[in-house]
C-alpha cells in the first residue's frame, strides 16, 4: 500500500479513449523507498488487476554511489568490498538497503518467522537433511531447468547443511553470540555453531571402501567455500580462514584442464552451470579476501567465453545448460552475474538483451506457481538488482508479493515455502533457503555497480 503521504487519484477513461494519466502526489515527509500498489480497472462486468511501482528517493543521492545514509550506517570496523558483506553488519544499514532496494516489513516479518522454521529443521548433530516432497518424485518425473535440483529424500546432508547456513549469514550471524544484531536473532548464533562443526567434521577423505578419493558433491563444496568465507570474513576468524582456504583449494582441484567444472565425474555434457556457480563461488571468495588462483580465473574466463550462446553480436547475454546451447534462463541468469562481477558495463549490449531476457520470467501477479526454480528467481534478482533501474523494481515487487503470498501461514510448515509452487523442485529446505536468500536480497551483498 502507499506510504504515508502517498495519493493515487482515481483515473478515468474516456468513451473511445485509449489511455488516460494516472496522478501520484507525495510529500516532502514520505520517507524514501520502493513501494507496489494495486491497481484495479473496471468496465461494466469486466475487470483487471495490474501493479504500480513506485519509487522516493533523496534527490541530492548521486548516481553510482551509496547513499551517504547507508554508509554510516555500516559497521565502520568491517572492510568495504566490491560486492561485499558490509551491508548485514548493522540493523540500521540492513533496514535502508532494504527501503532502497524493495523490501518492506512484510519481508522482514516473511524472513523472521522462515528463519524460526529453518531453524526447527536443524538436528541434534548440527546437521539439515533434504526435505523432499514425495509426490514431487514419481518415476519419470522431469527434470527441472538448472543443474542443481534438490536432492531426494536421503540426499546429501553435506549440501543442504551449507545452503542452510546462508540465509543466518545474510543476516549478519555467524557462531559468535555478538554477531546477534537484534533480540530476534540472539537464538540462531548457535545454529550457525553448530552447522559449521558438523560441516567440519564431515568431510571424508577417501572412500569408504579404501579405494581411492570420495566422489565430491559440488553442490555442497560450492555451498560449503560460500558459507566458510562468509563466516570467516563476518567473524575475523583466523581458524574458519583457513578452513575457507582449504575449501576453496578443494574446489580448485576439480576444474578440468579446460577450465570447466563437472556436477559428477560421468556427467561430461552439461558442463555450464556447474562451472559458472563455481565461478561465483570464487567472487563471493575474493569479497571476503579469500583469493583462487590467477590461472584457475584464467581457465574460468576461457571457458566462459566458449559457453556463451547469443547472437553473434551480443553472444555473451545468453548462456545454455551444454556450450552449445539452446539459452537456458538459470544458465543465462548465472552467465551474467558472474559478468558483472568481472565488471561488464551495466548498459553494454549484451547485459542489457541478457536483463530484459531474464526480466521476461518474473512470477505472476496472481496465482500460485512459477514456471522456473526458486534457485532461478534469486540468480536473476541478483542481476537485475545490480542494473538497478525500473526493469529491476517492477521484477522485485513480483517476487516479493509472490513469496510473501505463498509462504506457509499455519502448521508444522509455519514459514517455509511449498517445493511444489516451482518448476523442478522437490525440497522443502532446499525451496525455504532460496526464497529466504531472495527476501534478504537488498542487503546480502553490496551492489556490484555502487561505490562507498
Amino acid at each position: 500500500s502507499p506510504p504515508s503521504g502517498v495519493t493515487v487519484e482515481p483515473a478515468y477513461l474516456e468513451e473511445g479513449a485509449l489511455r488516460c494519466a494516472l496522478v501520484v502526489d507525495t510529500t516532502e515527509e514520505t520517507p524514501p523507498g520502493v513501494y507496489s500498489i494495486p491497481l484495479l480497472a473496471t468496465a461494466d462486468h469486466l475487470n483487471t488487476s495490474g501493479l504500480l511501482v513506485i519509487r522516493i528517493q533523496n534527490p541530492g543521492n548521486k548516481p553510482g554511489v551509496l547513499p551517504e545514509a547507508v554508509v554510516s550506517s555500516m559497521d565502520k570496523t568491517v572492510r568495504y568490498r566490491r560486492g561485499g558483506l558490509k551491508g548485514r553488519s548493522t540493523e540500521k544499514s540492513k533496514e535502508l538497503l532494504a527501503a532502497l532496494y524493495g523490501g518492506s516489513q512484510q519481508s522482514k516479518t516473511s524472513v523472521m518467522s522462515a528463519l524460526t522454521w529453518l531453524a526447527t529443521k536443524q538436528g541434534e548433530d548440527g546437521s539439515w537433511k533434504p526435505l523432499a516432497a514425495g509426490e514431487n518424485l514419481a518415476l519419470g518425473m522431469p527434470e527441472g531447468p538448472e543443474d542443481f535440483l534438490a536432492m531426494p529424500t536421503g540426499g546429501n546432508s553435506q549440501s543442504t547443511t551449507a545452503l542452510a547456513l546462508l540465509p543466518f549469514l545474510a543476516e549478519g550471524v555467524t557462531h559468535e553470540p555478538d554477531s546477534a544484531t537484534a533480540v530476534w536473532l540472539e537464538d540462531y548464533p548457535e545454529v550457525v555453531r553448530k552447522g559449521l562443526t558438523w560441516l567440519g567434521s564431515s568431510q571424508p577423505q577417501v572412500d569408504p571402501q579404501g579405494v581411492g578419493p570420495v566422489e565430491v558433491d559440488l553442490r555442497g563444496l560450492i555451498s560449503g567455500v560460500v558459507a566458510g568465507c562468509e563466516t570467516s570474513f563476518l567473524s575475523n576468524d583466523r581458524v574458519l580462514k583457513k578452513n575457507a582456504v582449504y575449501a576453496l583449494k578443494s574446489l580448485v582441484d576439480r576444474q578440468t584442464k579446460e577450465g570447466s567444472w563437472q556436477r559428477n565425474s560421468s556427467d561430461t555434457v552439461e558442463t555450464v552451470l556447474p562451472t559458472l556457480r563455481a565461478l561465483l563461488a570464487m567472487q563471493v571468495a575474493q569479497s571476503c579476501g579469500v583469493k583462487p588462483s590467477v590461472a584457475t580465473l584464467k581457465r574460468g574466463d576461457v571457458f566462459l567465453e566458449s559457453a556463451a550462446c547469443g547472437a553473434p553480436e551480443i553472444l555473451q547475454s545468453r548462456f545454455g545448460r551444454t556450450a552449445a546451447g539452446p539459452p537456458d534462463p538459470t544458465a543465462t541468469a548465472a552467465g551474467l552475474l558472474l559478468l558483472q562481477y568481472k565488471e561488464e558495463p551495466q548498459n553494454s549490449p549484451a547485459m542489457v538483451d541478457g536483463s530484459r531476457f531474464l526480466s521476461g520470467f518474473a512470477p505472476p501477479l496472481e496465482g500460485n506457481s512459477f514456471a522456473h526454480s526458486a534457485d532461478f528467481l534469486l540468480l536473476s534478482s541478483e542481476v537485475l538488482r545490480n542494473i538497478e533501474g525500473e526493469q529491476f523494481d517492477t521484477w522485485y515487487a513480483k517476487v516479493t508479493g509472490f513469496l510473501l503470498r505463498t509462504q506457509e501461514q499455519e502448521d508444522e510448515e509455519l514459514g517455509s515455502w511449498d517445493p511444489a509452487l516451482f518448476a523442478g523442485e522437490s525440497d522443502r529446505l532446499h525451496v525455504t533457503a532460496h526464497a529466504i536468500l531472495c527476501l534478504q536480497l537488498p542487503y546480502r551483498y553490496l551492489p556490484l555497480y555502487r561505490a562507498e
